[in-house]
């Protein structure tokens, strides 16, 4: 097996696991662009609202108003995609470890005897919690920093 056929399959199988909590994923997408959209903007808020500052600019009071409601609007987005990612980690370490539960229940019963099941409940723990590791860890927890990172010079090229 080609190294190249290894890793389609894997990352078929992860994708796989992922298609129940495909709702909850869109939803973390949608919230994880909102938070770039935020975060890339903030810094040039501020910095328009420091030149404000010292040109003493009259629209020094809005341009406050308006940094404090984009980086307020901008931090509850970062908590409640930390809260929805907890709740879908936790969901999927769970869902994995009963769902290889109930297969092995299923087995015929030389396999249980054969085998140590301490080590095939570690091995299918360490699965669930490496699964869920990358996808909430890496992919959710991720995303809006490299998003406002494509967001930032777009942001400042067009305005």
């Amino acid at each position: 097996m080609s190294i190249k056929t290894k890793y389609s399959k894997g990352i078929k199988l992860f994708f796989g696991y992922l298609k129940r909590y495909r709702k909850t994923l869109i939803y973390l997408s949608i919230l994880s662009v909102f938070a770039a959209i935020t975060n890339s903007a903030t810094p040039y808020l501020a910095g328009r609202l420091i030149d404000a500052l010292i040109g003493r600019q009259t629209n020094f009071i809005f341009l406050l108003c308006l940094w404090l409601g984009v980086k307020l609007f901008a931090d509850v987005t970062q908590w409640r995609i930390g809260v929805k990612s907890e709740h879908l980690e936790a969901d999927i370490d769970a869902d994995y470890i009963s769902t290889g539960v109930a297969r092995i229940v299923d087995f015929p019963l030389k396999f249980h005897k054969s085998r140590k099941m301490g080590e095939i409940f570690d091995r299918i723990s360490r699965a669930a919690g490496h699964l869920s590791n990358i996808t909430c860890h890496i992919i959710i927890d991720l995303a809006p920093e490299f998003l406002s990172i494509f967001f930032a010079p777009v942001g400042f090229y067009l305005l």
